[in-house]
């Protein structure tokens, strides 16, 4: 509710004021739209009246909301007159003001068949303008091209049709760089001087030197002659200004390529990794298999002394090994655990004999209970390095 009570408002104070300008078919075409307010800051907004946006053919620029305005473009040809619609509101009161400009739009009788290219480096395209620059750029070229010229296309470089894409926004800090313009300029025949421009930019060493007539734009118009170009317009009865890059009829002189020759190609490339590779293949094979020490070597450089003792170790853990697994084994005649008899209480010594006392049955006895007491624990002899035991 309360944005529509604004929007009322400032309707309700919109001034409207209508002009109307004429536009020419393939000639650039501007005008300029200044602050009507006191306050610094103004917004503007332009579009074809009962629509959003522009015609095709027409651009609107404002680079911030304290500069003025410009609605500038090149008619196509067969253009109908347009009706377009600017609105600037001021930003401090919210004042409103409608411009309504009427461009007719007048078929051009001059015949433009060549058009020069011109990349200029150090503008941008409301000062282009603003300060009438323009005009002055055409006088340049008029002195070296003698012809009835006309500027056909004026557009930033940074349009999409040039550059294909936005530019890249730069960084906070970092100085904002020139846009830079395009300036097309047309006439019915070819210059002499901008041929040889054209032959002398090939080399595109962007370079005022080597370009002869460089000196005639400085110091107001830095031209980046790398992009330098010359068109044709053909008209066909399908398509009208159908433009085809001017082709000069200098030919730079070519060097004569050299074969090109692979060996050296295939011995750095090929070649020489194979002969690393080999070579370490060969090396780790005598490393890890050249220096195998045999059986035989290894008896020979050893004492005997520590073969005997080996030996004997060796024998002595196989055969706690076979006795362990005989013992563990509950199929065997000898298998199961050792049962030990529980040993019997200590019984008092008996007395000197008394009468009626026989004396061995005294020892029997003794000797029975020796029988009972569990064996004493088994030791294997020593064995020495043939096999062959010691009491042997």
């Amino acid at each position: 509710m309360f944005t529509d009570k604004i929007q009322v408002f400032l309707f309700k104070k919109i001034k409207a004021i209508t002009l109307i300008r004429e536009a020419t078919e393939n000639e650039i075409f501007f005008h300029l739209f200044t602050k009507h307010y006191n306050s610094e800051e103004v917004k503007m907004s332009a579009s074809l009246v009962g629509y959003p946006d522009l015609p095709s053919w027409l651009k609107f620029i404002q680079r911030n909301q304290s500069s003025n305005g410009f609605l500038y473009g090149t008619p196509a040809f067969n253009s109908q007159d347009v009706e377009i619609q600017v609105i600037s509101i001021d930003q401090s009161t919210y004042e409103a003001r409608k411009e309504n400009i009427m461009i007719t739009i007048k078929p051009n009788k001059d015949t433009v068949v060549h058009i020069a290219e011109f990349w200029v480096s150090n503008f941008y395209i409301e000062d282009l303008f603003q300060d009438d620059m323009y005009t002055r750029f055409l006088q340049q070229v008029s002195l070296i091209w003698k012809d009835k010229l006309s500027i056909v296309k004026i557009v930033s470089q940074t349009d999409p049709e040039f550059l294909g894409r936005l530019p890249i926004p730069p960084k906070p800090g970092d100085p904002t760089p020139v846009d830079g313009v395009v300036i097309q300029i047309g006439g019915s025949n070819i210059s002499t001087e901008l041929q040889q421009a054209l032959n002398q930019s090939t080399s595109c060493l962007n370079d005022g030197a080597a370009i002869a007539i460089n000196s005639l734009f400085l110091p107001h118009f830095h031209i980046n002659w790398c992009r330098f170009k010359l068109k044709i317009r053909q008209t066909t009865k399908n398509q009208i200004g159908l433009l085809t890059d001017f082709q000069p009829s200098f030919t730079p002189r070519k060097e004569p390529s050299a074969t090109r020759q692979f060996k050296d190609e295939f011995l750095v490339a090929i070649l020489l990794p194979m002969v690393i590779a080999t070579t370490f293949l060969i090396l780790l094979s005598y490393v890890m298999f050249g220096h195998r020490q045999e059986r035989n070597n290894r008896n020979r450089y050893t004492p005997n002394i520590q073969l005997e003792q080996y030996s004997i170790i060796r024998q002595s853990t196989t055969s706690l090994r076979q006795m362990s697994i005989k013992r563990n084994d509950p199929l065997s005649p000898n298998g199961g655990s050792i049962k030990r008899c529980p040993s019997t209480p200590t019984t008092p010594t008996a007395s000197p004999l008394t009468h009626g006392s026989t004396p061995n049955r005294s020892r029997s006895s003794g000797a029975s209970q020796a029988d009972k007491r569990p064996p004493p624990a088994y030791q294997l002899p020593p064995i020495f390095a043939d096999g062959r035991p010691i009491d042997e």
